[in-house]
């Protein structure tokens, strides 16, 4: 303010002369401020210039990041020394002052060029003859002289000097430095200026306080802990929704956890200690203080929670028995909690869809390949047009669908007429359950007639429930049921209790299935192996029902693929039970695997073997051919037995007189003797004579006659020539040939007829890949990799001893109690 006022004064003392136009004085009084500016920017770098250079070397210092890794005392100093830099350098400033009006004239006189001060004399007054003519006339000549020089007045650039003042260049080595500094250290700058600033000086505080840090990923991740012991420049990399556990003992002051700028305290303990348990909800810096004191910091990352993937691994499929097969695909870094298909209809996409649980085959598997077959031919959808799509959720709650497949829902045949009746009725209760008592008075006509359905109880019994309650129940929920009600009625009456004999096998096997898998307790397996044979031998029974109701019995089997017993089976259930007992519960579980497989395909064999005339022709067959053989012993047994009491018959023939019995024999020459041994002649005549038929009616199966059967018949042919000659030695010879060659014959008929006609029941062997019925598996369930070993009988065994050792030793109460805690502890995760 005071410059601008000498300036005025500079310029309105021009009135004594000839004063200065208005533009003239607007020009002057803004160089003279420029120069003043410039004056006062050039004093100010040279007095200044050592701040900005200590700056620039501590930001250098700061993004090398070299300070933390100095000892804390020494860190400290260094901050002290740049400190007192920093303030001997803001102290130089003091002398720093806005330059006079004068200093101002006189740098715009010399920056124009002018020897002498031209400013200064239009600033200057008439000392004397202010009266005299002459005098004024020739200071206002001097005046207009000098404003002529008012436009050649310019300014140049600030030059500060820099370079005598800083001889050194230290000024150009502090820019440098930080250039390169921030080629390397400018993506992570605040954390290198915050370490920087603040040095580890605990050491100096006493002895430092015990911390540990465990994080903890979250329990489906399946990973350990992870302990924080010390500072780390790598970050630490963590799932989402990780837990961080923090206790501290010692030192002194109120602990705090800092995360991204965010502080948390800990909790104080008895002893001195302090405690911290909290959720990681984002990444950052993780620095934990008390008081003053830095006591640890780390950079910790989270990593997100992918959602799984899941997929059709072939199309949905149907057998014979109208069951869908669902083969599906997955995949989650952590596992999948669980899976299923969800089912809606084209027509009405707005119907609550329809949900099926899909088994995972494992406790949370990562990679999931898993085939099942689902009855859903009782449902009101079947025969409908549908979409199917497959959706899974792994262990952290996330969930992810696949894509849609469109198919039909299996529909299921009847072909007894009453069955085909009820079901009729059903589907109008389902269409309209209004018209209840249409359908009951249709329900009760079929009741009225046990023997239409075979006089089953159970049948009479169930058609009067649901009569009795389309009668009495009018809600919506009592239509539902009763429709149910008749599908399982329908079933019955079609196929007697096979269908429920085999949806309880399915539950069990299931329900098993799923225990193993989630480590149940021993005796909660034990109860569902149990509920699992219960239903095996239901199953078994409702089978051998079928068979004898369809007149399809169990052939023998192809001696390549043995046969398999009931007592088989129940050796396979009590090697399980070990399995499970022993820990093998991957190996319990995958030879369940084989055994639903296995169950699976004997009723689809059932189902899709020879027809009911074809197996009564083969069963007559068989039986004749066992009824042939029993008359060849018998012969046998009555020549052998007249050859021990009449040893002079029993004797070989001479080859010559053999001959001519045979020429004799050839034109219908009969012997003298006609006593017993023509009668046994004839019966072998006539047992040859039924052998023939029988390869007959073989042929007509498409079953190949055996040649044994063959070699049989000549065999009975040698029989009875010798018979005629009542050389009974060689009819004994010949007739035992013949007995042999037919029981090799009758079961290779067996085995012809078994793979001609396709039923029977064989062993699937490890490795396989066929179903129970020999046919190739179609897809893969659990466990066909067969990446779980089964152990052998013996392995089994040896773990059983071992178990029984540990038993033992817990009972001893000599022993020390730390060890008999340690082995009740081991039996613990048995039983």
């Amino acid at each position: 303010m005071g410059g601008t006022v000498a300036e005025q004064r500079t310029i309105d003392q021009t009135e004594e002369g000839e004063p200065l136009d208005e533009g003239a004085a607007i020009r002057l009084r803004r160089r003279l401020r420029l120069a003043r500016l410039i004056v006062w920017w050039e004093r100010a770098w040279r007095l200044g210039w050592p701040l900005p250079a200590l700056l620039a070397t501590f930001a250098a210092t700061a993004l090398f990041d070299v300070l933390p890794l100095l000892p804390g005392w020494l860190h400290a100093a260094i901050l002290v020394l740049f400190l007192l830099a920093v303030l001997a350098a803001l102290w130089r400033l003091r002398r720093l002052s806005w330059p006079g009006l004068s200093e101002a004239r006189q740098r715009l006189e010399q920056d124009s060029g002018f020897s002498h001060r031209p400013l200064q004399g239009l600033a200057d007054t008439l000392a004397a003859g202010v009266r005299d003519p002459v005098s004024r006339i020739l200071w206002q000549t001097e005046k207009r002289r000098l404003s002529a020089l008012l436009d050649r007045l310019t300014l140049k650039h600030p030059a500060p000097d820099l370079a005598r003042h800083d001889p050194l260049g230290l000024r150009f080595a502090s820019l440098l430095l930080l250039a390169i500094a921030l080629a390397g250290g400018w993506h992570d700058w605040p954390t290198r200026i915050s370490r920087a600033l603040h040095p580890d000086v605990s050491r100096l505080m006493g002895p430092g306080p015990l911390l540990q840090v465990w994080l903890t990923p979250p329990a489906y991740t399946g990973r350990p802990p992870i302990l924080l012991d010390g500072p780390s420049r790598q970050p630490v990399v963590l799932p989402a929704e990780s837990h961080l556990l923090a206790v501290l003992q010692g030192g002194k002051g109120k602990a705090q956890l800092f995360l991204d700028g965010r502080a948390q305290a800990f909790q104080s303990l008895d002893g001195g200690s302090q405690r911290l348990e909290t959720g990681i909800a984002h990444g950052g810096t993780l620095q934990i203080r008390q008081g003053r004191r830095l006591i640890g910091t780390w950079t910790v990352s989270l990593v997100g929670i992918e959602p799984p993937t899941i997929a059709f691994a072939s199309p949905p499929e149907t057998d014979r028995q109208g069951r869908l097969r669902l083969d599906v695909e997955g995949r989650d870094a952590y596992g999948i909690a669980k899976a299923w298909a969800t089912i809606r209809r084209v027509d009405t996409p707005s119907a609550a869809p329809l949900t099926l649980d899909l088994p995972l085959g494992a406790a949370h598997p990562t990679d999931l390949r898993q085939a099942a077959w689902h009855d859903l031919t009782g449902h009101p959808w079947a025969g409908l047009p549908v979409t199917i799509e497959p959706v899974a959720e792994n262990v952290a709650g996330r969930k992810a669908s696949g894509e849609a497949v469109a198919t039909t829902l299996p529909e299921r045949g009847f072909n007894n007429p009453v069955a085909r009746a009820i079901v009729a009725e059903r589907r109008k209760l389902i269409a309209d359950p209004e018209r209840r008592k249409e359908v009951a008075a249709t329900l009760a006509g079929i009741a009225s007639s046990p023997e239409s359905f075979g006089k089953d109880l159970i049948v009479y019994l169930t058609l009067s429930t649901a009569i009795s309650r389309l009668a009495h129940d009018p809600t919506s929920e009592a239509a539902s049921s009763v429709a149910d009600i008749l599908w399982q009625v329908a079933l019955r009456i079609e196929e007697g209790d096979k269908p429920a004999a085999q949806q309880a096998l399915d539950e069990a096997a299931r329900a098993l299935e799923k225990a193993l898998a989630e480590g149940a307790p021993q005796a909660e397996i034990e109860r569902l192996m149990n509920e699992l044979q219960t239903a095996m031998a239901r199953y078994f029974d409702a089978l051998a029902e079928q068979a004898a109701r369809q007149g399809m019995p169990l052939l023998p089997d192809d001696p390549d693929q043995p046969s398999i017993s009931p007592e088989e089976l129940a050796g396979m259930m009590e090697q399980m039970r070990d399995l499970s007992r022993t820990g093998s519960a991957d190996a319990a579980r995958q030879m369940l695997s084989e055994l639903r497989q296995m169950l699976d395909g004997l009723g689809s064999a059932m189902e899709g073997g020879a027809t009911s005339r074809e197996s009564r022709e083969a069963q007559r067959a068989l039986k004749e051919l066992q009824d042939l053989t029993l008359q060849q012993r018998r012969l046998l047994d009555d020549t052998f037995r007249r050859a021990q009491q009449n040893p002079d018959a029993a004797g070989p023939a001479t080859s010559g007189t053999r001959r001519r019995g045979e020429q004799n024999q050839r034109q219908g020459d009969k012997p003298q003797n006609a006593g017993p041994s023509q009668a046994e002649a004839g019966r072998q005549d006539a047992l040859r004579k039924r052998l023939d038929k029988l390869m007959q009616s073989l042929e007509g199966l498409g079953a190949k006659a055996p040649d044994a059967l063959g070699q049989a018949g000549q065999a009975m042919d040698d029989s009875t020539l010798s018979l005629r000659r009542d050389e009974l030695q060689d009819s004994v010879d010949a007739q035992s040939e013949a007995l042999a060659r037919l029981q090799e014959g009758s079961r290779a008929a067996a085995q012809s007829l078994a793979k001609q006609l396709g039923a029977g029941l064989v062993r699937q062997g490890q490795g396989s890949g066929r179903d129970p019925l020999g046919r190739p598996l179609q897809g893969r369930g659990d466990g066909e990799d067969h990446s779980v070993k089964i152990p052998e009988q013996a392995a089994t065994q040896k773990a059983r001893d071992v178990l029984d050792e540990l038993r033992r030793r817990a009972g001893q109460a000599e022993r020390p109690a730390v060890e008999r805690d340690y082995l009740q502890r081991l039996l613990k995760q048995f039983f």
